[in-house]
């Protein structure tokens, strides 16, 4: 969800991925979000060259409606942003859409963020990883 972007940790989450597949079949990364045609053919290149076609999916921008789908099916959410000024002070709405969903957050340690996560650990809340059903 957002932006699929090199500085968003697409390709970060595509090497954990080579690396989780050995421990856990069931996986699947699901990438929501519009892409650069550019960085699609990066980001296909690395999914080839790691064998993970069968367990990462990019879906490209999708009506915001079905994006209640893929949440409801998520068992966790990831927001692994790069420490760029501009996003290090972000406000991401991807948080939040994780939080209303209520589904675990892995997220990026940054400060405004971390805060952020004090508040909502008194409710239930806390990157779109869904089991293959």
């Amino acid at each position: 969800m957002g932006g699929i972007q090199k500085i968003r940790g697409a390709i970060e989450l595509c090497e954990a991925f080579n690396i989780i597949k050995y421990r856990r079949k069931d996986i699947v990364l699901n990438l929501i979000g519009p892409i650069s045609k550019d960085f699609h053919d990066e980001l296909t290149k690395t999914i080839d060259t790691l064998d993970l076609k069968d367990i990462v999916i990019i879906h490209g921008e999708i009506n915001h409606r079905d994006v209640y789908k893929f949440l409801e099916d998520a068992d966790i959410g990831v927001a692994i942003l790069h420490p760029v000024p501009n996003l290090v002070e972000a406000m991401v709405t991807k948080l939040f859409e994780y939080m209303a969903s209520g589904i675990p957050i892995v997220a990026s340690n940054f400060p405004l963020w971390k805060s952020l996560s004090k508040i909502i650990i008194l409710g239930s809340a806390w990157t779109l990883l869904t089991r293959k059903r």
